[in-house]
């Protein structure tokens, strides 16, 4: 099998086995570790220190092949309004701060939170349900005092219906001040609205504090889920996991109004670890949200506001997504195929009721390929090379399977596998060049093909609780 620009052959003991109806080849699996193969998935709680003076260095449970896309939220500890902002992420970690508003002094009291990283990509989660991690750069802005701007996004994931978003900025490149040690200038935050399946507005949330200047673009993190979504798994080391999805209603106000329960819609094992994210801006103040309670069956936040221009904190009704997982987890999901080649006699000149292995004898191969991990195959990147025994010739003739020498059939596979044959291409130097061109003779056979390259187009499907994908490469030969 040619995986992308890796070509991993195994030659299957599969020869011609005389005066056997059928024969099952041996089975082998690879478990594709390249990065194109796989997304990483994780969440853990995190406490952040707010008087040691310097940002503090977060190490990830394991380590992500790329940058992630990190998310973080702010909880109700301390009386001053207050932020968490983050920086230099990469595989191994991130840099994160309690920040707070100029109107305020800089230094806060610690926060116990979580964090949720996720590899960029639109990613399918065990069970079916879609996790989407993307980026947007921009230098927009959305200030009660300042400017008001917005730029239309489009988020990646198909889905179906408006999804679960929840986001941090990644990046602190206008900060003059010096969090936490001082106030941060300019403080900043992510705004969204105008959610839909496809698209959301977004800007770079300034609420009412006008101190500082934005001049340079931040990239903000964006983390979507399929809404009010449960998917359950089991890792290695860290055992079932709980992860779900919430969109609440337009029913959380304010930091003076009070704290604003919703349930979960599925109750967790234990209490969850929870990032969240204002999915509207109705408030002309703008605002962030801060979590203020957690349990298995509910989570409670509130809209917290600046004192920059006023001392209130109250807030309208806004809209909520939130992220929640039952424990803390990285979760690797790799592709793991798996090939099994058979063959099967249809018929021979001697006996057709019973057709053996014999020369002159039918047969078709059947290579069945299925993908027993979670992980899904960069589209196009599939290609399955054979090579055929001596005691065979190739059909090559139209004829063979509905107008192609091979047919792919996946109408038995519990999951569709996503995929099709772009390409089918020969060999007559036992596989080290694919340049051949077939001559079919008089029944359609060629005895010079040597080996077979099947390209596959689409992205292979990734198991899921109804089963593992599987496709079936069907070929004729006859025996000499």
């Amino acid at each position: 099998m040619q995986i992308g620009s890796q070509v991993r052959r195994i030659r299957l003991d599969c020869g011609v086995h005389y005066r056997m109806n059928s024969v099952l080849c041996v089975t082998f699996s690879m478990l594709l570790a390249s990065t194109a193969w796989s997304y990483h998935l994780e969440m853990s709680p995190l406490v952040v220190n707010g008087n040691t003076g310097s940002w503090q260095t977060v190490s990830f449970l394991e380590s992500f092949p790329a940058p992630p896309i990190v998310v973080v939220m702010p909880e109700q500890s301390g009386s001053d309004p207050a932020n968490l902002r983050i920086r230099n992420v990469t595989g191994a970690g991130f840099e994160v701060v309690i920040t707070e508003p100029s109107a305020n002094d800089g230094p806060h009291v610690s926060m116990s939170t979580a964090y949720l990283a996720v590899s960029p990509g639109v990613h399918a989660l065990p069970g079916g349900n879609v996790i989407s991690a993307f980026t947007h750069a921009t230098s927009s802005q959305m200030s009660k005092l300042v400017t008001r701007s917005w730029d239309d996004v489009s988020i990646p994931g198909g889905f179906a219906s408006s999804p679960t978003l929840v986001a941090s900025l990644q990046t602190q490149a206008n900060e003059t001040a010096n969090p936490p040690l001082t106030s941060s200038t300019p403080f900043l935050n992510v705004a969204i609205r105008s959610v839909s399946s496809s698209s959301m507005r977004t800007s770079i949330e300034r609420s009412e504090s006008a101190a500082g200047s934005v001049t340079s673009n931040e990239l903000i993190g964006f983390v979507a889920m399929s809404a009010n979504a449960l998917t359950m798994f089991t890792t290695g080391a860290y055992g079932t996991v709980q992860l779900q999805s919430r969109s609440t209603a337009r029913n959380i106000r304010g930091w003076d109004d009070g704290c604003f329960s919703n349930t979960w819609l599925t109750p967790f094992t234990a209490v969850p670890l929870v990032v969240a994210s204002m999915n509207s801006r109705q408030g002309g103040d703008g605002g962030w949200l801060r979590q203020c309670g957690v349990s298995s069956t509910s989570f409670s936040m509130r809209v917290d506001e600046d004192i920059d221009n006023d001392s209130e904190r109250s807030h309208t009704n806004e809209q909520a997504g939130a992220i929640g997982a039952s424990t803390a987890f990285h979760f690797s999901a790799v592709a793991n195929l798996k090939i099994v080649k058979s063959i099967e006699v249809v018929s021979d000149a001697v006996t057709p009721g019973n057709p053996k292995s014999i020369p002159g004898s039918v047969v078709v191969y059947r290579l069945r390929v299925s993908n027993e991990g979670f992980g899904s195959p960069d589209a196009n990147s599939v290609h399955v090379v054979d090579d055929l025994p001596g005691e065979i010739e190739l059909c090559v003739s139209a004829l063979c399977f509905l107008g192609a020498p091979v047919a792919l059939d996946d109408g038995s596979s519990p999951v569709p596998s996503g995929l099709s044959v772009s390409a089918v291409q020969f060999s007559n130097d036992g596989g080290a060049t694919f340049g051949y061109t077939p001559s079919a003779g008089p029944q359609g056979y060629d005895p010079q093909v040597q080996s077979l390259r099947v390209s596959l187009s689409g992205a292979m499907a990734s198991a899921t609780t109804a089963g593992n994908p599987y496709f079936d490469l069907l070929f004729r030969a006859r025996l000499r």
